[in-house]
């Protein structure tokens, strides 16, 4: 799968997912129904076009039977929220819009056009995930589409960092609704660009401690020539976190944070399995300084302002919160369907919050927009799944003896998502959900790589 142009190897399947996933960013992130449906049918023959390529080859033999089962639940209940149930399983909103419409049946779901985009758009991303997936168990597909993916980071930050300065209320020529004095890349959220910045200094900071948590022979050391190696990735990591700043996005950086603690507490777990702290210790103190180092550096006023204002989760937070929480009550089994945002944002309003409640596209919390769009069945499902993958990634990487770094990076990265997830609505933007399927299927295809690539306990 790769050709030899000129002395340098290229995948072109990694080149082309990398591009993909950047393309979709500078597109507002393919925030835009017609455009998620086109990228996801895009992702589902890249997958097709992966599959025939290698025709022939055996496939990776990946553990997927179980977070496959969970999956297809979700993908089932979906289907389900859109059938003429009638009451009782048929929402109560819809004795309101039958009068007005008396063909329509009363299905779980408040918005069966919405729910049927949601539905292709998660089949695109389950794509996107195989996709990473057959990547990550071969050893060569993983270092050409992270290096692409750290390239493609570099040039996208300096962009961002270009197009803030010279037109900061505006992208593309779109006027930006709010937020002229924090950089927001190529969405409108400065929050979301929070997040992929944040994302892309973890991959930075974990590709520069790929010399130190390389296996070696009893008594060898690192070499210099392999720190200079990875200048590529401490170029990322400067001007990601850079980004990062430059958007003010306190959940961003405290995301960011929780994810370093997290990879430092892996390490640490994964060198003294072995017995031996040192290498622990040393990844430990390098991320710490190369961290801390930066903070100093570039700390901007703008955002310690903003987290000496209040914390992520402000009041106007805390009372949207309670607003869905009290529509997810009314219905917590089946939820009101995948894409019905506006519809249960309407059922949410009263007269107190209806101002606050009527700017919204999202809900401000991933786990609570799956609670209210699939209810319990639906949203533990889908956590499930991805717990359950992330569980094995975790033990899968620990036991590698080959780019580890990068699986941690993976694994990393999603804490990202999932501690800002807490707060905002990243995922939500279909580019970032698809940058967040690709990873966590990279980190398993790493995590179950056939033998060969795992050390010995």
């Amino acid at each position: 799968m790769s050709n030899d142009g000129g002395g340098l190897k290229v995948d072109p399947f990694a080149l082309a997912l990398a591009a993909l996933l950047y393309i979709e960013h500078l597109l507002f992130g393919a925030n835009r129904q017609d455009l998620s449906l086109l990228f996801a049918v895009v992702h589902l023959l890249l997958l097709l076009a992966l599959i025939g390529a290698t025709r022939g080859a055996e496939p990776p033999r990946l553990p997927l039977t179980i977070p496959a089962i969970f999956l297809g639940a979700v993908f089932v209940l979906g289907v389900f929220s859109l059938l003429p149930v009638g009451p009782p399983l048929g929402h109560p909103m819809w004795v309101y819009v039958q009068p007005l419409a008396p063909k329509a049946g009363a299905s779980i779901s408040l918005d069966p056009v919405g729910t049927r985009v949601q539905l292709v758009k998660l089949a695109g991303f389950a794509a996107l995930f195989l996709t990473g997936a057959a990547l990550g168990a071969r050893r060569e597909g993983v270092d050409h589409f992270v290096r692409y993916l750290t390239w493609g980071g570099v040039f996208y930050c300096l962009w961002a960092c270009f197009n803030w300065m010279t037109t900061p209320n505006s992208v593309f020529g779109v006027a930006r609704p709010y937020g002229g004095d924090r950089l927001a890349g190529s969405f409108l959220s400065s929050n979301t660009a929070g997040t992929l910045f944040a994302s892309l200094t973890m991959l930075g900071l974990m590709g520069m401690l790929r010399p130190i948590m390389r296996e070696r022979r009893s008594g060898e050391r690192p070499r210099l020539s392999e720190f200079g190696a990875v200048w590529p990735q401490l170029l990322l990591a400067l001007l990601s976190i850079t980004c990062l700043f430059l958007t003010a996005s306190r959940g961003g950086l405290l995301a960011l944070l929780a994810a370093v603690l997290l990879a430092v507490t892996l390490m640490i777990w994964m060198k003294t399995s072995r017995s031996s702290l040192s290498g622990g210790v040393l990844a430990v103190v390098c991320l710490v300084l190369c961290i801390g180092a930066t903070l100093f550096v570039i700390g901007g006023q703008h955002t310690a302002a903003r987290l000496a204002q209040t914390n992520p989760l402000d009041n106007d937070r805390l009372e949207m919160f309670a607003a869905y929480w009290t529509t997810f009550k009314a219905s917590p089994w089946f939820g009101y369907g995948l894409g019905a945002f506006s519809s249960f944002n309407a059922v949410s309003m009263t007269s107190k919050n209806a101002v606050d409640l009527s700017t919204l596209g999202a809900a401000h919390n991933v786990y609570l927009q799956w609670l209210l769009q699939m209810g319990v069945t639906g949203a533990v499902c889908m956590f499930a799944a991805v717990g359950l993958i992330l569980f094995a990634t975790i033990r899968g990487v620990a036991r590698r003896s080959t780019q580890q770094a990068i699986g941690l990076a993976c694994i990393a990265i999603a804490a990202v998502f999932a501690v800002h997830g807490l707060v905002d609505y990243a995922l939500e933007a279909p580019s970032m959900a698809a940058l967040f399927s690709v990873l966590l299927g990279l980190g398993y295809g790493i995590a179950e790589r056939p033998a060969g690539g795992r050390r010995r306990r």
